[in-house]
């Protein structure tokens, strides 16, 4: 019986979790598809649509502010996506596979700026300033400042979800490398044994 209960409060965590991460993604895709060149051709997704209708309804929670700037936003991430589905259609067509992997991220517009700063590094900044750039927003939109300071934050989640994401794969990695020298090990020894 206690590990029925265990399991169950696992499952709700895991759900919780899930759910908490799913709508980080919805947020932050619409600045990502705007702050990043070179995505994968399957990156928006069900997560696109899911964002393009937050923009859509998010002015209601400002009724007495004007809807038309992240109206506006909600169009450029859209003809962005658009676009973007248009040049992976081309490709497919022109027998052009891709050379990456179909969800990538992209990389940020703001790494061809200067060569001083990684581009790792930018992955890390873009979210705040983004962020910022939302709190100087709010000023003059409340709804579309709002939403690029949630987008940015939530920008900023993602980047180091995927970072733990990757540093927990490398580390994976790494273990089955050993494991299979370990195992190479033993049969050179049982073929000299021999």
């Amino acid at each position: 019986m206690q590990t029925q209960q265990e399991e169950s409060f696992a499952d709700r965590v895991r759900g919780t979790a899930n759910l908490a991460i799913f709508g980080t993604k919805v947020f932050s895709l619409p600045a990502e598809m705007l702050l990043h060149y070179d995505v994968g051709e399957a990156y928006i997704g069900l997560l696109g649509g899911v964002s393009m209708l937050l923009m859509f309804f998010f002015p209601v929670f400002f009724p007495h502010s004007n809807p038309a700037p992240l109206l506006l936003f909600l169009l450029a991430f859209v003809l962005r996506g658009a676009c973007h589905r248009v040049m992976g259609l081309w490709k497919y067509f022109k027998g052009i596979r891709p050379t990456q992997h179909r969800k990538r991220c992209g990389i940020p517009w703001l790494a061809r700026l200067t060569d001083r700063v990684s581009v790792g590094a930018w992955y890390w900044l873009e979210g705040p300033i983004f962020a910022l750039l939302g709190v100087g927003v709010v000023y003059l939109n409340k709804p579309l400042g709002f939403f690029m300071m949630l987008s940015g934050w939530a920008l900023l989640v993602i980047t180091g979800l995927r970072a733990a994401m990757h540093h927990n794969q490398v580390m994976e990695l790494h273990d089955r490398m050993l494991e299979q020298q370990v195992t190479a090990d033993g049969l050179r020894e049982l073929q000299h044994g021999q």
